[in-house]
């Protein structure tokens, strides 16, 4: 079966609210391989199904991680109807999130946080890169003017780059402290 089929059961069997065999259909199928569309979409459909809210709020998580990856690679006009399709998974995830604040258990902000401090190690991780690569670039720029043996000045950026790299470990290990 093809991944919109597959797609297409689960979906299915959610609308026959058949709940226990829709997660069960997505374990089966749900590997790394499959499509972003698809990913997101089983994602929001497990997170509708699971009685536990830690773990639907998990999916929903990874759900809106699969809309942002989602759309960095279908941006407007990449396809007819990419906005419309846009729209659609927005409004689900939408839709999703106010269902579990419906429920939400009284640790909720627990989980919040938790997944704050995560998307806030990783930009600030992400950034710690950017800025390393820049430097990188600034001093191979520097070397080639001041004529430096370009071995000399990839060394001393691999030891930049070592430097960055362990300031954003300690404080990715602060912010979880």
């Amino acid at each position: 079966m093809s991944h919109a089929q597959e797609l297409d059961t689960a979906i299915d069997l959610y609308n026959e609210e058949q709940y226990d065999a829709c997660i069960a259909h997505i374990n089966r199928v749900y590997r790394d391989n499959v499509p972003l569309y698809s990913s997101l979409r089983y994602n929001i459909l497990l997170a509708c199904c699971l009685d536990d809210w830690h773990e639907a709020e998990h999916r929903r998580y990874y759900a809106e991680n699969c809309y942002a990856n989602w759309c960095l690679f279908n941006p407007d006009g990449s396809y007819a109807g990419v906005e419309r399709t846009r729209t659609s998974l927005r409004d689900n995830l939408d839709e999703l999130s106010e269902y579990l604040a419906s429920f939400r258990p009284d640790d909720w902000k627990e989980t919040q946080m938790f997944w704050t401090a995560t998307e806030t190690a990783e930009a600030e991780e992400e950034y710690a890169a950017e800025m390393a690569e820049a430097e990188e670039k600034e001093q191979a720029g520097l070397a080639e003017e001041a004529g430096v043996d370009n071995a000399e000045a990839g060394e001393e950026q691999q030891i930049d780059a070592a430097e960055a790299k362990e300031e954003e470990q300690d404080l990715a290990t602060a912010e979880q402290s």
